[in-house]
């Protein structure tokens, strides 16, 4: 599902009434409340709370924290079960199933703005899948709120992740489909290429925050094929032959590789 800005705390369905006016943020995929008193509390404090936000489209929805669990891995976000109230008393899960069929959420501190650029405001957040791209890509290593190995901000490669997990060659619509198995890295090392061996895998394209910079075969040809993926994007026509290095000289930051033939069954 699409982005989730917060709007308001709803006190309900708490352990304990809270009266005060609270301050809910996000930090390392974790809710943090600060009461009026000064108590801090996170996500697994926060079970059975309903808390309102607004939806791409702009209406209000009543979202539930259902469970919370620990990401497997050291330094991973906190894992939650969004529930969203589809009717009076009912609620389905928030989150679509991710590759291991879990339907998991969490919060990042941000925005997005109209551009598709994230803005990083630490006052605000909003919630993501981990079935969904800017969910993914934290997940990927691509966290906004991280540095580089050097110190350098991360946000423009969590920013071309999104892109790059869509395959919105032009920025713009999408071109894959659910389930895609993808190959992505980067020159800073936060992730490495993995399938330089496999015959199957061939490089896909470049990456920045605007689009890709050119593209070797599209991820899926039935969804769109490289005559039309051209008449839509002029653009991705130069560099040609699109290689690695030609994707980089171009100025990408971020590159991935997919498969050729399809995943045996």
């Amino acid at each position: 599902m699409g982005r989730w800005l917060l709007v308001l705390l709803a006190v309900l369905c708490t352990a304990q009434p809270l009266f005060a006016k609270p301050e809910l943020t996000a930090r390392s995929g974790s809710f943090r409340l600060v009461l009026d008193g000064g108590e801090v509390l996170s996500s697994p404090d926060l079970l059975g709370t309903v808390l309102n936000f607004t939806d791409d489209r702009g209406a209000v929805r009543r979202i539930r924290i259902d469970a919370v669990v620990p990401y497997p891995e050291a330094g991973g976000p906190m894992l939650h079960d969004f529930r969203v109230e589809t009717a009076p008393g009912d609620w389905e899960p928030l989150c679509s199933p991710d590759a291991r069929g879990l339907r998991l959420g969490f919060p990042v501190a941000g925005a997005w703005d109209g551009s598709q650029h994230f803005v990083a405001d630490p006052t605000r957040l909003f919630v993501t899948c981990t079935s969904g791209a800017r969910g993914k890509c934290v997940l990927f290593g691509y966290d906004p709120w991280r540095l580089g190995p050097d110190g350098e901000s991360l946000i423009p490669l969590y920013e071309a992740c999104q892109l790059m997990v869509r395959a919105a060659y032009c920025g713009d619509q999408g071109y894959t489909t659910d389930g895609t198995s993808i190959d992505y890295y980067d020159d800073l090392g936060i992730a490495r290429a993995e399938t330089r061996g496999d015959p199957a895998y061939e490089f896909e394209a470049g990456w920045t925050p605007e689009g890709a910079t050119c593209v070797a075969h599209p991820r899926h040809p039935e969804v769109i094929g490289m005559q039309a993926l051209l008449g839509a994007c002029p653009a991705l026509a130069a560099p040609s032959p699109c290689t690695e290095a030609a994707a980089k000289a171009a100025g990408a930051i971020l590159f991935n590789r997919s498969r050729l033939v399809p995943a045996n069954p």
